[in-house]
């Protein structure tokens, strides 16, 4: 790949972090990185989305989320 098109949204910086690590490790690379903290709800959720889809050159958006704190359907919702 070695294409800067990839946007990540993740819920700390250390699973961030690790998660640019991956992307690196297989060869593709982040446009951007998005944190949306401890607290994750679907109305930050919607606006991290809008945030990366409004980035024209994002072809793909990566979510990598810690569900530990957070119930896994109100992230889906």
């Amino acid at each position: 790949m070695g294409e800067h098109n990839i946007g990540l949204i993740s819920n700390g910086a250390g699973l961030g972090m690790a998660t640019l690590d991956v992307l690196s490790h297989i060869g593709a690379e982040a446009a951007n990185f998005l944190d949306l903290g401890g607290q994750v709800y679907h109305e930050k959720v919607m606006h991290a989305l809008l945030l990366m889809e409004s980035d024209l050159n994002i072809g793909a958006i990566f979510i990598n989320v810690y569900c530990g704190q957070l119930d896994g359907d109100k992230l889906a919702h």
